[in-house]
């Protein structure tokens, strides 16, 4: 079972910065703030360097490219919202640097620090006094005619019809198991990370991240008494297509899109590796699912 690592201090500087450049108007007052802060504390980091061109305040700070960052970096700050988080748990591979992300929205859930909060929080991660939260990852192996692609997903890998209004036909097999033939308007293959996200909007569980599971969810299913699925985290799930009206597509956290042929065969199972979050001592998952589900509230 996942558990989180705490009771030991952790050296996490220099800190590598990642910012989702794509909201760099809504993110710049906040990262020249949260720059000024780590000079302040004498922190080391270092920025992504397409940041000079777009902020040139900046100038001062060291730069480097992503490759160079991750190299130099003991951990990684994200600015922006929960798809910076799994961008930069994309980058980051199997290496497991630690991410602490940093939140512009609102509803993100993987997020530990705020625009409102980050000094008070930051004044405890700097001096090593966290946890470290480590999530579950889901790695792919989609065989498309001569070709083979491997993605991993720290949310979930959906599978989608596209633009055709006609439902796609599926099967599903667990380890070597027949489970289940699915017509719906696709699949979602969730982590328990994933289980508030695209899966939650489409009527599925809620796993707490240190459950050891997989969650099958069809999107939209032709027949109501296909529900959600909750399998062991070790098994093989093996998805194949009897029929795609106008092709198939797979993505991985919404970061990578796949088209896919009729004959094409997905292998999905745990990987081999998690990402680690960075959280305060006093964190707590169910806060997060209150405040961020408004739970007791009318």
């Amino acid at each position: 079972m996942i558990k989180m690592e705490q009771n030991q201090r952790y050296n996490l500087e220099p800190f590598g910065i990642l910012v989702n450049t794509g909201k760099i108007r809504e993110i710049k007052p906040v990262l020249l703030e949260f720059c000024d802060y780590l000079q302040a504390k004498n922190v080391k980091y270092v920025l992504e360097e397409s940041l000079y061109v777009n902020i040139p305040e900046l100038a001062s700070s060291l730069h480097l490219s992503r490759q160079e960052m991750l190299e130099f970096s003991r951990s990684i700050i994200t600015i922006g919202g929960d798809g910076t988080i799994l961008n930069a748990a994309n980058l980051i591979g199997d290496k497991e640097i630690p991410i602490l992300g940093f939140h512009m929205g609102e509803l993100g859930f993987l997020a530990e620090l705020s625009r409102f909060d980050y000094k008070d929080k930051m004044n405890h991660i700097i001096e090593g006094l966290i946890q470290l939260d480590n999530r579950m990852v889901l790695h792919s192996e989609t065989r498309n005619g001569k070709n083979c692609t491997c993605e991993f997903a720290l949310n979930d890998f959906v599978l989608f019809k596209g633009l055709s209004p006609r439902m796609m036909t599926l099967t599903v097999e667990i380890d070597g198991y027949f489970m289940n033939t699915y017509q719906a308007d696709g699949l979602i293959i969730s982590t328990p990370t994933g289980s508030t996200a695209y899966s939650l909007s489409s009527s599925g569980p809620i796993l707490t991240p240190d459950v050891p599971a997989i969650i099958i969810n069809p999107i939209c299913p032709h027949t109501l008494s296909q529900r959600p699925m909750v399998i062991d985290a070790n098994r093989l799930i093996r998805i194949t297509f009897e029929q795609v009206p106008q092709g198939a597509y797979l993505t991985a956290d919404g970061q990578h899109v796949d088209k896919l042929n009729r004959k094409a065969e997905i292998l999905i199972k745990k990987a081999e590796h998690n990402v680690r979050l960075i959280r305060c001592k006093d964190y707590s998952y169910f806060d997060v699912l209150r405040h961020k589900l408004n739970w007791g509230k009318r």
